[in-house]
């Protein structure tokens, strides 16, 4: 689960047939650590969540793709 602090209560982008999730961009998306019942768990909070652009990808679009790309 992600807790995302906005005024109203964001709309998660439709369904997509054949996957069983829903894709989406976290903007602003932070992880804390924290320890309960001797297991860590982690708390992710984001500023906004979207839908992905169409052909928006891993490879080769953004900066972990071309510090990917640079590295190898």
């Amino acid at each position: 689960m992600v807790k995302i602090a906005a005024e109203v209560q964001p709309v998660p982008p439709e369904a997509l047939p054949g996957l069983p999730f829903r894709p989406v961009v976290s903007e602003a998306l932070t992880a804390t650590a924290y320890e309960q019942n001797g297991r860590m768990q982690f708390s992710l909070r984001a500023k906004e969540m979207r839908a992905p652009r169409a052909g928006a990808g891993s490879r080769g679009g953004g900066k972990s793709g071309q510090s990917e790309q640079a590295a190898a």
